[in-house]
């Protein structure tokens, strides 16, 4: 919110100096009708003006976009995040399953032990 508020206050102070411009301009003007011999030095500090202020409202659009870009990648690192949660929850239940596979893989091979030793035991008994 700070930030949108200095971007704001920043992009009044622009149109201020634009109409500071405005105003030189008028001056300027008034200087050439009178040949003035202020009229160079003037011309210097209005040029110099009006490139300050164009570059500085180049970098309030280069501002505007990098802030759209971080809203982009903020938004897309919190679809990562809720991402990631859900497939960690996946690896934590594939865990348990696996692990309780395995103590039923292994207590199945207890029984078929038991089975193979019970069926060795009828055979012998047969014979």
């Amino acid at each position: 919110m700070i930030r949108d508020e200095y971007e704001i206050l920043a992009f009044n102070d622009l149109n201020i100096a634009m109409g500071y411009l405005r105003t030189i301009n008028e001056v300027l003007n008034s200087l050439r009708e009178d040949k003035s011999p202020l009229l160079r030095d003037a011309e210097d500090a209005y040029i110099g003006l009006a490139m300050f202020t164009e570059k500085y409202k180049y970098r309030l659009d280069d501002l505007s976009a990098i802030k759209d870009q971080i809203g982009k990648a903020r938004s897309k690192y919190r679809t990562l995040l809720a991402e990631l949660e859900e497939s960690d929850k996946k690896v934590f239940e594939l865990s348990k399953q696996l692990e309780n596979s395995r103590e039923l893989c292994i207590e199945l091979q207890d029984d078929n032990e038991k089975l193979k030793s019970i069926v060795m035991e009828l055979k012998n008994q047969l014979q």
